[in-house]
């Protein structure tokens, strides 16, 4: 995961910026509204009636929880598994996993 910086809110404190304020944004509801819509972050600028770089902002401090699993969702997790072992060699499976956990460790530095 690459290093980020972003600086402290504090700097901001006082200052009379335009838009939105993102500390004024439900974060409970902004969770809540970004699993109902085919377009999640505009919607839930337009309902929260705030900007979508707002909204973006919240999610990346506060991001939504994972979704609930239902049966629905498991059975398919379940047949895509079933349906990458019957087409993905076991050496290239192998690979690629291999190949993804050594580039996860590499320092971004």
């Amino acid at each position: 995961m690459p290093i980020t910086w972003q600086p402290p809110a504090m700097l901001l404190s006082g200052l009379d910026l335009p838009g939105s304020d993102p500390d004024h944004i439900d974060v409970p509801r902004l969770h809540q509204l970004v699993r109902q819509h085919k377009h999640p972050v505009q919607h839930a600028a337009r309902v929260l009636d705030t900007s979508i770089s707002a909204v973006r902002y919240v999610l990346d401090e506060h991001p939504a929880p994972a979704a609930e699993v239902t049966e629905r969702s498991a059975r398919s997790t379940v047949q895509i598994r079933q349906r990458a072992r019957r087409e993905v060699p076991k050496d290239v499976l192998a690979r690629l996993y291999l190949e993804n956990a050594t580039h996860s460790r590499r320092s971004p530095i």
